[in-house]
């Protein structure tokens, strides 16, 4: 068994599988959801959701290079997080160029 991000991840090294137990898809499930839903709240609100690109790159440079080890961290890293923010925006931003 790993751990990363707070999800438990099981392992057999016999046959090479993978697997997670109950309620840990959710937990993947329910971080990727938030991400969608603060976003569209902050453009909702009258906020520029890129604002959320821009903390993040702050947050990062505060650490100077310090990040937390993943496999210790219950949050994801400040990159991957502003991939994530960036594949919504986009997603959102091709929605209303259809319309």
């Amino acid at each position: 068994m790993s751990e990363r991000q707070g999800i438990e991840i099981d392992y057999c090294p016999q046959c090479r599988g993978v697997w997670l137990d109950r309620g840990e898809f959710d937990k993947i499930i329910e971080r990727s959801t938030s991400y969608q839903l603060g976003v569209s709240l902050m453009d909702k609100s009258g906020y520029n959701p890129i604002g959320a690109i821009e903390f993040w790159n702050r947050m990062k440079q505060g650490r100077q290079g310090k990040e937390p080890l993943v496999y210790l961290s219950t949050h994801p890293v400040d990159d991957k997080r502003i991939v994530e923010i960036e594949k919504i925006l986009q997603n959102q931003h091709k929605q209303r160029q259809s319309i």
